[in-house]
């Protein structure tokens, strides 16, 4: 059971407003018009049992969510580090930072979008899915 309240009609945006290219993706949704609830992982900081929600959501360990360089940025990372899943989610907790691209869920799926681009295709296969209408 996940503690992130779903809603099939309400995009959540998880984002990091420190990156170029989470801003840009964000500039991306918010132009779709589509309902969206934008959360910046900079200024609300995520407790780990949301990162934990989020990470079964995606179907991935929090190790495939990190960005090596931006890992590698840390101070308090010794290069031959070997963590833990508990270690993992403090890492994404505090360092929200070092995620490779953003996360948009919409009800009970979750996606991960390592570029701007990538949302863009996404908004633009669901607006073709959605018209259903045939002349």
């Amino acid at each position: 059971m996940g503690v992130i309240a779903t809603d099939k009609n309400l995009i959540k945006f998880y984002y990091n407003s420190k990156s170029l290219n989470d801003r840009e993706a964000l500039t991306y949704l918010t132009s779709s018009n589509a309902d969206m609830l934008a959360i910046d992982t900079a200024v609300e900081r995520l407790s780990e049992l949301q990162w934990e929600t989020i990470l079964d959501g995606l179907g991935k360990k929090p190790e495939q969510l990190i960005d090596d360089n931006e890992l590698n940025k840390l101070d308090a990372k010794p290069a031959d580090a070997d963590f833990s899943a508990n270690d993992w989610l403090k890492i994404l907790k505090h360092n929200p930072e070092i995620i490779r691209g953003v996360i948009l869920s919409k009800g009970d799926e979750y996606q991960l979008f390592e570029s701007p681009k990538s949302v863009i295709e996404y908004l633009a296969d669901a607006a073709d899915s959605s018209n259903t209408n045939r002349e």
